[in-house]
């Protein structure tokens, strides 16, 4: 594994898009990074054979790239940089390119999309290059990278959890309870356990921030109609791939999975 450091400007700005207009039309396919809200309809349509490759956050849009492009990148070197702000990821993308290499996002944690995409083409990987120091990019989450396993995924989490009201009483029980609303988070190992006794639309944003923290934005939003169905049939278990969600007793359930390879 290899550091560098750069000296750009910490500037607020996430995505910069260059527009080149070329008299050279003979291009048959084109790729545009990014949903709607940033690249709009309307520029794609004017790109031949276009694909779109985004997702409900810039780590989930590295995932659809890193995977759309998997079986084109060279491996022997792979950058990792920081997805919270863009001078490393922006001349890391041009230095990538350069060696068609793939570049990594990421942040605090390794993000559950990209950490898959890593898993599936870890033993192909030969050096690991991080862009930034330490503070950008933490040694734990670099070894998560060069080993293709996420050890600190669980803490991460739980950092999260807590920055949205939990309160941890142990290692691995935590309880939400603020303005009438009780919720109970618990680390069962193999799955993160939410359970609530009332239902609202506080407690379905609480569930539904929960489980993004876990297992992305797309994913915890596909999920969160299971969570109707199992209040209307509470007798039965309504799953996702990810997801289970039962009503035990006068409790809402859901068992949310870490992802895995």
């Amino acid at each position: 594994m290899f550091r560098y450091s750069t000296k750009l400007s910490n500037s607020i700005i996430d995505i910069i898009i260059i527009y080149v207009y070329t008299a050279n039309s003979s291009y048959s396919k084109s790729y545009i990074v990014g949903g709607s809200g940033v690249v709009s309809d309307k520029i794609a349509s004017q790109l031949k054979g276009n694909t779109r490759l985004g997702g409900a956050s810039r780590y989930s849009t590295n995932a659809a790239v890193l995977n759309q492009f998997a079986n084109e990148f060279s491996y022997d070197k792979v950058y990792v940089a920081s997805g919270e702000n863009y001078p490393d990821a922006l001349s890391g993308s041009a230095l990538a390119a350069l060696s068609n290499s793939p570049l990594i996002l990421a942040g605090t944690w390794v993000n559950p999309s990209v950490m898959s995409s890593i898993k599936a083409q870890h033993e192909n990987y030969n050096n690991v290059i991080i862009l930034g120091g330490t503070a950008v990019v933490s040694d734990a989450v670099a070894s998560n990278i060069v080993s293709g396993v996420d050890t600190i995924a669980s803490a991460a989490i739980r950092n999260e959890f807590e920055k949205i009201g939990f309160v941890f009483s142990s290692e691995t029980t935590a309880l939400y309870d603020k303005d009438g609303i009780t919720i109970g988070l618990v680390n069962q190992g193999e799955y993160w356990q939410l359970a609530v006794k009332t239902w609202g639309e506080e407690e379905e944003s609480l569930f539904y921030r929960g489980m993004s923290i876990i297992l992305g934005q797309d994913a915890a939003w596909s999920s969160l109609i299971y969570i109707d169905y199992a209040l209307d049939m509470p007798d039965s278990v309504h799953t996702t791939e990810y997801v289970r969600t039962f009503v035990s007793g006068d409790k809402l359930v859901v068992h949310i999975f870490n992802p895995k390879e």
